[in-house]
């Protein structure tokens, strides 16, 4: 796929005419509006209605072009890198014929600083150009000359070897001072270095995450208690028949409302609240019969449905499943983990408790992570709990968690890109490696060790031997 970048004349006509029809119906009626054309392209929790910009389209193809021009291993993509890149790494700085060539450069930088490595043996990251350890190339943190730069080669691999970050004390210091730390990084030197897309969990770029990690952001809407979108959310704490119906009325109801409005207003009509009223029991009658969902087994419910003249939909009588904990293996270690977050993304902690195969409880370890989402808590989790297990000497493990997510993108080694390196280092350790989930109920006592860790500073632990008294009685104690 190849795409060249806009002209500005070009984009402006086109988004006139999707204005024009927005606001107006009709592509060539120009209506006068008081709300500016980036407004109307932002989210709809930032004020907009979401609507793409056909430079922001533009700017995000471009940038996938460019991230096939850093990454694939297909003819053209070599092609383009033999043209266009110079033997010391940078973008030619010279004019070459090319429809293509322009608008790529100019958004190389976006998807650079957008990108990170997974670091293994360091052969093909760029020391000084290329976004390893921070946000940004340690190229744009120093100021230096230009002209010494055309002889700063020197590829990651200079300080890394069998053993892993090999770096004078002088190098780490100055890493350091520009906010890399190496001892917070992990390399893999069996494998091969491999770009990743920083703001998508498994390092894929997709347009969506580019197009998040380049708009500009207003402030989010919190508190308009008059929108059709607070209106809808109210239904979401109620059955999901009774939310159908509610949605129903919400929905036909401003309708029913805009147009008793505008008859009134252009064809002079008297308002009759009551002819509302039929045609919304109407409409609501009409969603009760598409529904599938069903109502809770309550008075509420019923009196609700019994008002509006709808059928009942009772809930099928709940079905009684067991929840049990498994015994480890004779000479196996299991260890239960969880994570906890107080808001998503939000102030995290983790805890662990191991057991040995007769039940009894070998220790609990507790630690703060800092502020994460709960998917990359978890994550932190499951690492922690085998780390620990290299910390005691356990070879034979069985990891068990109730957040089923973790444990299928662990088993399909779907890892976070950020986590890979250590995860694929701590796998080498074990003879016997077990992950499965389990149901909340069985997890109890590392939920509640998990809430203790939250309130832990970040990268704080405590490490407890038997059952220490911040466990009350549970399913798994």
């Amino acid at each position: 796929m190849a795409i060249y970048k806009w002209p500005m004349a070009s984009i402006k006509e086109g988004e006139q005419i999707i204005r024009n029809f927005l606001w107006s119906g009709d592509p060539a009626v120009r209506k006068l509006v008081t709300v500016s054309w980036d407004k109307v392209c932002k989210p709809e929790e930032e004020g907009g209605l979401g609507i793409f910009s056909l430079k922001s389209i533009n700017l995000t193809l471009l940038m996938k072009m460019g991230w096939g021009f850093l990454t694939s291993e297909e003819q053209w993509a070599e092609f383009f890198q033999a043209k266009y890149i110079k033997k010391n790494g940078e973008l030619i700085n010279y004019f070459k014929h090319s429809s293509i060539w322009p608008g790529l450069k100019g958004v190389m930088k976006y998807v650079k600083n957008n990108s990170s490595w997974m670091i293994d043996n360091g052969c093909t990251i760029d020391f000084w150009r290329d976004c390893w350890g921070a946000d940004l190339p340690l190229m744009e943190e120093v100021s230096v000359e230009s002209e010494i730069w055309g002889s700063c080669n020197a590829k990651l691999s200079s300080i890394i070897d069998q053993t892993g970050w090999n770096a004078p004390p002088l190098v780490a210091e100055f890493l350091a001072e520009h906010g890399i730390d190496l001892r917070n990084l992990d390399v893999n030197c069996n494998l091969h270095d491999k770009r990743v897309w920083r703001h998508h969990t498994q390092g894929a770029f997709t347009i969506q995450s580019a197009h998040e990690a380049i708009r500009s952001r207003n402030p989010k809407i919190y508190n308009c208690p008059h929108n059709m979108k607070d209106m809808l959310e109210m239904g979401d704490r109620m059955s999901l028949y009774i939310k159908d119906l509610w949605r129903a009325a919400v929905i036909h109801l401003s309708q029913l409302i805009w147009l008793a409005r505008n008859s009134v207003i252009f064809k002079e009509e008297r308002f009759f609240g009551n002819k509302i009223k039929v045609q919304l029991l109407a409409l609501i009658k009409e969603a009760a019969s598409l529904s599938d969902n069903w109502m809770n087994n309550t008075i509420l419910d019923l009196q609700i449905v019994s008002k509006l003249g709808v059928h009942v939909r009772a809930q099928p009588l709940p079905c009684i499943a067991s929840c049990r904990w498994k015994f480890p293996w004779l000479e196996e270690v299991k260890i239960n983990y969880n994570s906890s977050t107080l808001g998503n993304p939000g102030k995290a902690g983790l805890g662990l408790i191991a057991r040995n195969y007769s039940g009894d409880v070998l220790g609990v370890r507790t630690k703060g992570l800092g502020v994460l989402c709960r998917p990359e808590a978890e994550c932190y989790a499951m690492l922690e709990a085998m780390i620990w297990a290299t910390e005691m000497g356990w070879q034979k493990i069985w990891i068990e968690a109730d957040y089923d997510a973790s444990v299928r993108s662990f088993n399909n080694n779907a890892v976070l890109w950020k986590l890979r390196n250590k995860w694929a280092g701590l796998q080498n350790y074990f003879t016997l490696l077990r992950i499965s989930s389990i149901w909340k109920e069985g997890n109890f006592s590392a939920a509640q060790a998990a809430k203790k860790g939250i309130f832990l500073p970040c990268h704080e632990k405590e490490d407890f031997v038997g059952t220490p008294s911040l466990l009350s009685g549970g399913p798994s104690d």
